[in-house]
């Protein structure tokens, strides 16, 4: 692997040459790549940020789009159809991935929308959906990237594994006795998610207050439970200050799990921010690069021209 520095203008005119002739299609060229933002150190990889997607509605309102970027100068010194999203079979019909992208200079990235079909999101009934797609940039050693999807509709808010959930408590929220045995009754109110888990996997939640500028709430406390009501995990005060972290270990197949935000305190309200994220790496294994694109990488970090 050949690691060449961050933000090298020599780097950028180097993929901007090299894979840009892989296309037909314009990319940017050395005058208009610009020299700022986080590429990375290693050309040869991507990034995608978020690294999953949540949507919610408690109505029939269609929740709003978001924006996935694809960065990393193996990605950026490409033609717009290398940074492309590419559908699997495993994309649902609910599921809108713009082909394509526009360009972002500050973060350097392409950047797609992803929304949900008005139709067939009319057509689902109430619950949770999830759906995967495969971000793949050609020239990339550790494409694709996955992209984890979930869709909750008329139901508890969701949660995804790459992503963040920014909430609170009211007088008005439900409210429960807190321990390991799950009920509605009580004097300690909540917020619930549903947080699909990928199988054979270990996912971490954290749900940050005030201690840390996320929220308000100066004592979260976090809670989960299968769908059936059995307890999990729970944890009061493991990501530091008095915010909350716990790991969910899944050694069988995907599912999903309730993810309950809440209080240390009776009656206390505030809001929060609730994130899930894989604790174990799930990057594929990278692909080798060729030995004649290698090369020309090397070349050009070198100097070394025709």
């Amino acid at each position: 692997m050949y690691l060449l520095r961050r933000n090298s203008a020599a780097v950028l005119a180097a993929f901007a040459f090299v894979l840009g002739a892989c296309s037909s299609e314009s990319a940017p060229t050395e005058s208009q790549v610009p020299t700022t933002g986080d590429v990375g150190e290693d050309p040869l990889r991507i990034m995608i940020t978020p690294g999953g997607m949540g949507f919610s509605s408690l109505t029939s309102t269609v929740p709003a789009p978001q924006t996935l970027a694809v960065s990393g100068l193996v990605a950026i010194g490409s033609a717009a159809q290398f940074g492309a999203v590419s559908y699997g079979e495993s994309v649902q019909p609910w599921l809108q991935v713009d082909p394509t992208p526009t360009f972002r200079r500050d973060p350097l990235a392409w950047l797609h929308t992803v929304s949900i079909n008005a139709a067939a999101y009319a057509a689902l009934p109430n619950g949770i959906y999830t759906a995967t797609v495969p971000v793949i940039v050609t020239a990339a050693r550790n494409s694709p990237q996955v992209l984890g999807v979930a869709l909750c509709k008329g139901t508890a808010a969701c949660l995804v594994v790459g992503s963040s959930q920014s909430g609170g408590v009211t007088g008005a929220s439900p409210s429960w006795n807190r321990s390991s045995a799950f009920n509605n009754a009580g004097p300690y109110y909540y917020t619930d998610y549903l947080l699909p888990v990928p199988a054979n996997s270990t996912v971490t939640v954290t749900n940050e207050g005030s201690c840390f500028g996320n929220g308000t709430l100066s004592d979260p406390y976090l809670y989960a439970f299968e769908l059936d009501n059995t307890f999990i995990a729970s944890n009061d005060d493991g990501n530091g200050c008095l915010d909350s972290r716990m790991t969910i270990v899944n050694n069988g197949p995907g599912k999903v799990v309730r993810i309950r935000a809440t209080t240390f305190g009776a009656g206390a309200t505030g809001t929060f921010k609730v994130s899930a994220f894989s604790a174990v790496s799930s990057l594929r294994a990278e692909a080798p690069v060729p030995a004649e694109f290698a090369e020309i990488l090397r070349q050009k970090a070198a100097g070394v021209t025709d």
